[in-house]
This record gives structure tokens, C-alpha cells and sequence, in this order.
């Protein structure tokens, strides 16, 4: 019974173990099946979305479209509107007229309407004593002014007179916001200036019909002429147009000038002539052309010491001048006299050579000597040993300012601009002859020791 019992015992341990087996795959199998349930889930969800994006597209697409049809219809629907209901106008407008039967004493034109409609010469013109036909042709385009939509007989009331007049308003207008220039014939000379025909009168003053300003009695001479002007003052309120030629004349003469400065720069190195026009104490003004001044600086006014400028240069003098550098940007020209000759230290040694006796003006004092100008550029130093025969402290002693002097030279140095002269030299035989002859030497005399021993030779 034991054993049966065990058996049992076991078997039902089997069969707990196998029905554990199977529950488990059942429980595997519901995971995996709602594992798919959701993931197919996910994906009706991404497909409904990209469903309903694509219906958006379709909508937005068709929306457009039936848009662009609804704006074609009514761009058609405007088209036949314009064309075939009358536009209506309103007064003060400016509109196209077409002429179509021109008379003496009027036009008929057309606006778009099935009937034309009728301008007086009055309207078609300010001038007298003429005819329309003068005034407009037929085929002609003009544009005319409304100044009423509708008349008494339902009739446009047109006028091309006054589109002419307001057109010439907007025009002048525009011309002296934006600063154009514009052209116009001289009709009358009045008082202060002239009346210049610019589509409507405007005032000319003489001060502004040339650089300079135009004499009262040479006015007639602009009489019919055509002119370029520029506005300068408007108020269509108090009807007031003036005008100037001369801010045109000076913009013109400042672009060349401007012009004239790149033209210098590249002549800079090369003389050219010009007119004396300002001395100040740093220099000289010269006027090179078209406005353009160039500054001759002290120091470029002479190869020798610095002189003043009025010593030099006169006023309205025509000078030759060297072009040393041109700034168009700061509109300056540096110029030079002097370096328009060669310098006066070239072949010095062939001009001056030593043992030539030279004249020249005594132009400064030094403590040791005096400087002698030969030439502009050049001058020698007389040492004080070599002024006179007397022992003297100062140069002053023997010689003057301006004084002019001749002396020998005895020493030159081209290398470093130097010269030596002696007025003493000049008389060395004669002082040689005295003293030989009177057999002594005199203590108020200055011999040097080689000229002592040359003396003793002489004597001996």
C-alpha cells in the first residue's frame, strides 16, 4: 500500500510539473500576442497621421487652386467691368485723352467713354490769338484735367490748360526736392533780373545768372536765350519760383577743378607756369589754373639763406615753379622756384676755382668772420685773419651789412659747400714790396710765421 502510495505520489508530481509547463507557455504566448497587438497599434497610429497629412496637403492644394480660379474669374470679371461700364473720374484728376476732331475754336477727345467730349480753346491753351489746331492734332495723346465729373448736360468738364498748369506745379515740384537741373527760355527783363518760361514764370535774380554778377544794362543780352537752372527757392502757396544758373556754373567748376588735381598728380616732377597771387610770411600762393592755388613753402624759394618773400616775388608775377607733391584728397600743391634752376654748387670748382677773385655782399657777422654772398646759393667765409692788414677784434670793425666786397678764394670744398676767401690776399705782393722796402716789420700788420719766413727770404 506504501508503494502504491509513493506512485501515486509521483505521478501527481508529473503531472503538477506539466500542467506548470504549459501554463507557462500560454502566459509566454499572450505576452508575444499583445507584444504584436501594440506594435500593430503603433503603426495604425503612424498611418492615421500620415493619412491625415496628406488629406491636410490635398485640402491646402485645393484650397489654392480654387483660390487662383476664384481670382481669375475676377480678374475677368474687372476686365469686362473696365471694359464695358464707364470709369468714373474724379475732379482735380489728371487723365489721358486721345484727340479726335481738332477746330479752330476747340478739340473733341476721347477718354475711354462712348462719347467724346469737347474742350474750348480757352481750356486748350493760355496764349491768345491762336487756333487749336496750333495747340493740338488729331491722334494726338495729351493729358487733360477734370474739373468737373459730370456737367450740366452729364458731359466731362475738361481742360488741358489746366493739366498743363498743375503737371508744371508737380514737375518744378519734384525738380527742387531732387535738385535737377532744368532748362528754360528768357521772355522778359524785370527788375533785379529776368523771367525764365520753366513751364510756369520764374525769377532769375542777375546775381545768379553767372559767377560774377551781370550788370543791369547786359540783361537784354539773355533776352530768348535757353538757360540750365536749378531752383533754389519754392512756395507753391504764395506762387514763388526762383531760380539761379550760377549754382550750376559752380558745381560745373568744381568737378573740374576736382578733375585738375588728379591731372597735377601726374605731373608732379615737371615745371609748369602759374600767377603770383598771395605772399605770407611761410611763403608765396600761386595760382596753377581752374582755382587751384599751390604754396610755394620759404624754404623752396631760393638755393641761398632765406630771404622774405616780397624780396623774391612780386604779386601777379609769372613764375616758373616745380610741381613737388599734389594731395587731391586734402586739395593741396606743394611747389619750388628754386629747384626750376640747377643748383648753383654744379661745377663750382669750374665757376669758382681757387685764385679767383670774386664780388659779393657781406650778409651776416659771425664772431670769428664774415659770410660774403658771391651768387644766390653760394657764399664764402672770410675769417677774420683775412679782412684786413689791422689786428681787429670784431669783424664789424672793417666791414658793414650789404657792404659789397671783393676777395680772393683761397680754399673750396664742393663736397661739403664750403668756401674760403681773403680780402687780405688780394694785397699779399703789395705787403710784401712795403716791407721789403722799408726793412722792417710793423707790429700793426699781421704776417703770419710762413709769411714771415718768406719775407726774411726776400730780405736776405
Amino acid at each position: 500500500m506504501v508503494e502504491k502510495d509513493e506512485e501515486f505520489s509521483k505521478k501527481d508530481e508529473e503531472n503538477f510539473e506539466e500542467l506548470e509547463s504549459k501554463e507557462e507557455e500560454e502566459e509566454t504566448k499572450e505576452e508575444e500576442e499583445e507584444t504584436k497587438e501594440e506594435e500593430s497599434s503603433e503603426d495604425e497610429k503612424l498611418g492615421e497621421e500620415e493619412i491625415r497629412n496628406i488629406i491636410s496637403e490635398m485640402e491646402e492644394e485645393t484650397k489654392e487652386e480654387v483660390e487662383e480660379e476664384v481670382k481669375e474669374e475676377l480678374d475677368e470679371v474687372r476686365k469686362i467691368t473696365e471694359d464695358y461700364l464707364p470709369r468714373k473720374f474724379k475732379k482735380g484728376e489728371i487723365i489721358p485723352a486721345v484727340v479726335v476732331k481738332v477746330e479752330d475754336d476747340g478739340a473733341l477727345v476721347s477718354v475711354g467713354r462712348k462719347f467724346e467730349n469737347y474742350i474750348p480753346l480757352k481750356e486748350l491753351t493760355k496764349e491768345k490769338n491762336v487756333s487749336a489746331r496750333d495747340i493740338v492734332k488729331e491722334g494726338e495723346e495729351i493729358n487733360v484735367y477734370v474739373v468737373r465729373p459730370e456737367g450740366p448736360t452729364g458731359e466731362l468738364v475738361l481742360s488741358k490748360r489746366r493739366a498743363d498748369y498743375e503737371s508744371a506745379w508737380r514737375d518744378l515740384k519734384e525738380a527742387f526736392d531732387n535738385k535737377k537741373d532744368i532748362e528754360g527760355t528768357v521772355t522778359r527783363v524785370v527788375k533785379g533780373g529776368l523771367l525764365i518760361d520753366l513751364g510756369l514764370p520764374a525769377f532769375l535774380p542777375r546775381t545768379q545768372i553767372e559767377l560774377n554778377v551781370v550788370r543791369r544794362k547786359e540783361l537784354n543780352n539773355y533776352l530768348n536765350k535757353t538757360l540750365k537752372v536749378k531752383i533754389i527757392e519754392f512756395d507753391r502757396e504764395i506762387r514763388k519760383i526762383i531760380c539761379s544758373r550760377r549754382v550750376i556754373l559752380e558745381e560745373e567748376k568744381e568737378k573740374e577743378r576736382k578733375e585738375y588735381f588728379y591731372e597735377l598728380k601726374k605731373k608732379e616732377g615737371e615745371t609748369v607756369v602759374g600767377t603770383v597771387v598771395g605772399i605770407v610770411e611761410f611763403g608765396v600762393f600761386v595760382d596753377l589754373g581752374k582755382g587751384i592755388e599751390g604754396l610755394i613753402h620759404l624754404s623752396e624759394l631760393t638755393w641761398g639763406p632765406r630771404k622774405p618773400a616780397r624780396e623774391i616775388v612780386r604779386k601777379k608775377q609769372k613764375v616758373k615753379v616745380k610741381i613737388l607733391n599734389v594731395n587731391p584728397e586734402e586739395e593741396r600743391v606743394s611747389l619750388s622756384l628754386r629747384q626750376t634752376k640747377p643748383h648753383p654748387w654744379e661745377n663750382i670748382e669750374e665757376k669758382y676755382p681757387v685764385g679767383t677773385i670774386v664780388k659779393g655782399k657781406v650778409i651776416r657777422f659771425l664772431p670769428f668772420g664774415a659770410v660774403v654772398e658771391i651768387e644766390e646759393g653760394i657764399t664764402g667765409l672770410i675769417h677774420i685773419s683775412q679782412i684786413t692788414l689791422k689786428k681787429i677784434k670784431k669783424p664789424e670793425e672793417a666791414l658793414q651789412i650789404g657792404q659789397e666786397v671783393e676777395a680772393k678764394v683761397v680754399e673750396l670744398k664742393p663736397s661739403d659747400r664750403k668756401m674760403r676767401l681773403s680780402i687780405r690776399a688780394l694785397n699779399e705782393e703789395e705787403i710784401r714790396k712795403k716791407v721789403v722796402e722799408e726793412k722792417k716789420f710793423e707790429s700793426e700788420y699781421i704776417v703770419d710765421e710762413e709769411e714771415v719766413e718768406k719775407l726774411k727770404y726776400l730780405k736776405g
